[in-house]
Order: structure tokens, then sequence, then C-alpha cells
């Protein structure tokens, strides 16, 4: 039997292969291993967070939206100051801009608006609605960044951008038809309520939903003024 003494080809290498062959071009091969790796990395990063979803809403189902949101924010805060109070005084990572008034106060406007407006609209509507809902119409927020920053800062809106807004809000348009047509559940009254259960309506559910997105969508556009700002 003859052995075969060719190299043997990765799995990156067949698909930098594979689309070379298709398209004609030896420019095609760019598409790195790095460039696999960061759509696995987002691809994980999106199924973490619908991971967190489903969590957040068996937690809905005993604490109202206000503590959780509380609780989140504490939690996220510590171990924000955990990580970054000792790279900064150990000085092993490098500040993206020097902090200013200015900037300060963009970010303060991005912090309210999305943790005391939007994180505590998507607790309201998680509680209220589907997961299945709820989800894909809160994370619409890239959407919201595109329109902030073009009637904020000014950043022009490409023909995609404005045909993906086009086709992200028809489908919105479309979920909450189908949310019309079913019974919506609630969640199970909390001990020492002493009334009925939580139900909103669809409609409350759709525009929760979408306060979320908006709200999550401001803030990166703060962040790029605060940016600015600094020079």
């Amino acid at each position: 039997m003859r052995h075969d003494s060719r190299p043997r080809l990765s799995c990156a290498a067949r698909v930098r292969g594979l689309a070379c062959a298709a398209c004609g071009r030896p420019e095609v091969s760019a598409i790195s291993a790095a460039f696999l790796i960061w759509v696995g990395v987002a691809f994980l990063a999106a199924a973490c967070w619908g991971a967190v979803v489903v969590a957040n809403k068996k937690v809905l189902d005993y604490v109202r939206p206000i503590p959780v949101n509380f609780l989140v924010l504490v939690v996220s805060t510590t171990s924000l100051v955990v990580i970054a109070v000792p790279l900064s005084v150990l000085r092993l990572w490098p500040l993206g801009f020097a902090m200013t008034w200015t900037a300060a106060g963009y970010l303060a406007a991005g912090s309210v608006v999305t943790w005391l407006i939007a994180f505590t609209a998507y607790y309201y509507a998680l509680r209220s609605g589907r997961v299945g809902v709820v989800g894909p119409l809160s994370s619409t927020d890239p959407l919201f960044t595109a329109v902030f920053a073009a009637l904020i800062v000014g950043t022009a809106i490409a023909g995609l951008t404005i045909a993906g807004l086009v086709v992200a809000f028809a489908g919105v348009a479309l979920i909450s038809r189908w949310m019309g047509d079913e019974p919506e559940p609630h969640a199970p009254a909390l001990e020492g309520t002493g009334g009925p259960a939580i139900r909103a309506s669809a409609g409350t559910v759709v525009a929760l939903s979408l306060v979320t997105a908006a709200g999550w969508g401001f803030a990166p556009v703060m962040i790029q003024l605060a940016e600015r700002s600094t020079g």
C-alpha cells in the first residue's frame, strides 16, 4: 500500500480553499482562522445571552422586575470594579480615553437610559410576555443604534442599513400580529401581593421590548460622543 505523504489540510484551510475556488480570486483566501474564531465567539455569546434570557424568565416568576434589575446592576458593577481597579492600579491595560466631565456626562446619560429605563422595561416585558417574542424584539438594538447615530452624531445610514430597518420592523409588525392571535401568558402571583397575577396585553409587551431595544441602542452612541469629547 502506498503511503500518502501529502500534508493534511486543516478545516480552516479547506474553507479558504473552497471559497477561493468558488470565486476564482486568490484574495478570497484572506478569510483567516482568526475570523472564523470570532464568528464562533459571536455565536457563543448569542447562545449565552439566550440562556440568560431563559434564566431571567424563570427568576421573574418569583421576583418583581425592579428588584431583579437592582440585583443585576449591583452584581455587574461589583464585578467591573473588582476587575477594573486592579488593572488600572497596576497599569495592566491601556485606557481608551482620558475621562473629562463632558465624557462622564455622556456615559452617565447612557448608563441611566440603559439601566434605569431599558433594563426595567426589559424585565417587565419578559415577565409578562413570551421569551421567544421579547428576546428577538429587544435584540433589534443595533438598528436603533444606527438611527440614533444618524440623528445625534450625524452618521450616514447606508442603503443596506435602511433595508435592514425595514425588514426588522416588518418582522416586529408580524410578531405583534401573531401575539394578538393567542392568549397572553401571565406570571404567577407573588407572595404578599394580595391580588391577581400580573397580566399585560400584547401591545404592551411589544412596546416594552422596543423601549428596551431603543435604550440599549442609545448607549453606544453616548460612548462614541464621550470618546469624541476627549479629542
